[in-house]
């Protein structure tokens, strides 16, 4: 399973779902450098996760995203 492979497979998932433009960037840098960041946004996407961030993409960038 590609999830067994994030970066942040041990982290709390707090970190994910927080509005705070400090841990936003911190989960954002994670992604950044993470092997499978494109599983995990196409998961969200295909699942339409609507909040947290995943594959460095925040629940707002996603729906533009979608919406182009």
């Amino acid at each position: 399973m590609w999830q067994l492979q994030a970066n942040c497979n041990e982290t709390n998932t707090e970190l994910f779902f927080s509005k705070l433009e400090s841990k936003v960037a911190k989960a954002k840098a994670l992604c950044g450098s993470c092997a499978v960041a494109d599983k995990c946004l196409q998961f969200a996407l295909d699942t339409e996760i609507e909040f947290g961030i995943f594959g460095g993409v925040t629940a707002d960038e996603r729906k533009a995203l979608v919406s182009n």
